[in-house]
């Protein structure tokens, strides 16, 4: 079981963090000097990049709920997407799946944004057999530690 760190130990604590957070300079630590950051939350995403890439740098968008309404209808959907849902919900369940494909969503959203790029649907098929090749090599991997062999049969 994973244990929270508090970042604040009373409301004194809390309200000088929340100032610091708030001025211009917070005294974060760069982590990545190229990287942008997306903070996913229930009601709302918020995207940062660097000052110097955008006039506006940390922009709020209050779409999610849309998000997570897009993402539930994946499943009668015949592509790339709707077989990546389709493949997370028998794992996840269909709540943490949608929310799972709003994030992605999200992400795709963004890049077309911030990047210009268009979307290109590969397609359902692709997404199966690219998942099919990716079990087979894990198979391989696994039964290699375990000291067999597996040849494929042509079905």
């Amino acid at each position: 079981m994973q244990t929270v760190k508090k970042l604040w130990q009373n409301s004194k604590e809390k309200k000088a963090w929340t100032r610091r957070l708030q001025s211009e300079d917070p005294g974060l630590e760069v982590v990545h000097p190229h990287a942008a950051g997306i903070d996913v939350g229930n009601s709302a995403h918020y995207v940062a990049v660097r000052p110097d890439r955008d006039p506006q740098p940390v922009r709020r968008f209050e779409w999610f709920t849309a998000l997570r309404m897009a993402a539930s209808t994946l499943i009668r959907s015949q592509s790339y997407l709707g077989a990546q849902y389709r493949r997370l919900r028998t794992g996840l369940g269909a709540p943490k799946a949608i929310t799972a494909m709003a994030h992605r969503l999200a992400r795709l959203v963004y890049r077309m944004l911030k990047f210009g790029q268009q979307y290109v649907d590969k397609g359902a098929e692709y997404y199966e057999h690219r998942y099919r090749r990716q079990q087979i090599a894990f198979l391989k991997k696994k039964a290699s530690k375990l000291g067999f062999r597996i040849t494929l049969a042509q079905t």
